[in-house]
């Protein structure tokens, strides 16, 4: 059940980070601009992580 949990908590956050980043882009704070960024590189370890994941996931099937 944690693992499920946990997989939905990953998807969620994966889905929802494009509107920070869109957020981080429209504000005029002063630290906006290196969370920008730095929300995008994060975004971008993410994706890696997770196209890993999918394609660890697939390893462990043998027949469909």
């Amino acid at each position: 059940m944690l693992r499920v949990f946990n997989a939905f908590q990953f998807n969620a956050v994966f889905v929802a980070w494009p509107f920070l980043i869109g957020w981080l882009s429209e504000q005029e704070t002063g630290w906006s601009g290196a969370a920008f960024y730095a929300s995008c590189i994060a975004f971008s370890v993410q994706f890696i992580i997770a196209t890993a994941c999918v394609s660890k996931g697939f390893e462990n099937v043998t027949e469909l």
